[in-house]
């Protein structure tokens, strides 16, 4: 075999997940799988889209291996093909972070009014979690919780009960963890105790 012909059939195999990549809304189906596993109707839900069109995007993840499937009952629960799948994604997330200026922007248009703290690392959060300095308050969705979520995070419904007994969190004292699949956006951190 000539090493043209390796080339010729090699760089196929890798366009194929080039190809499964290159769709927003396919971005957007990893981006929640990496959260947790769900079901076709959940994607649809999440993401606006119909059921009919959250399928056909899912499909060609599959081709390319990303994702992988499993019977519950009489629905299909999608989940990532594996941990280098969820590498991948935040390797490209990294990556159009660092180079794609329009992402900056588009993140800045939708901040929190007066968040200007810049993101704390996942393993900066943990240490100040662990000295006591901040106050964790997980506030994703429970099936996203119970896939995974940062030591000191307290379960949804204890999270649920701070946030019943607290008073609102200034802006100022509140920042979350971009760039990592089990600190999501929906992750605040109080600055201070006394605001949570």
């Amino acid at each position: 075999m000539s090493h043209r012909t390796f080339k010729d059939r090699l760089y196929p195999q890798f366009a194929r997940i080039g190809a499964a990549l290159a769709s927003e809304k396919r971005l957007e189906l990893l981006d929640l799988l990496a959260q947790a596993p769900r079901h076709v109707d959940a994607l649809a839900a999440e993401t606006g889209m119909s059921v009919a069109n959250v399928s056909q995007h899912l499909q060609q993840l599959r081709h390319a291996r990303l994702v992988e499937t499993e019977r519950d009952g009489t629905k299909v629960r999608y989940r990532l093909a594996g941990d280098d799948v969820l590498r991948l994604w935040l390797a490209l997330r990294t990556v159009a972070e660092t180079r794609l200026t329009d992402i900056d922007h588009v993140v800045h248009e939708f901040a929190v009014a007066g968040a200007t703290e810049p993101p704390l690392s996942r393993d900066a959060l943990a240490a100040q979690v662990q000295r006591g300095d901040v106050v964790l308050i997980d506030v994703r969705p429970p099936l996203e919780y119970g896939h995974g979520h940062l030591p000191g995070a307290p379960t949804p419904a204890a999270a649920a009960g701070a946030r019943a007994r607290a008073r609102p969190v200034e802006p100022a004292n509140r920042t979350t963890i971009p760039g990592e699949a089990q600190a999501s956006p929906g992750i605040f951190v109080c600055m201070a105790p006394a605001d949570c």
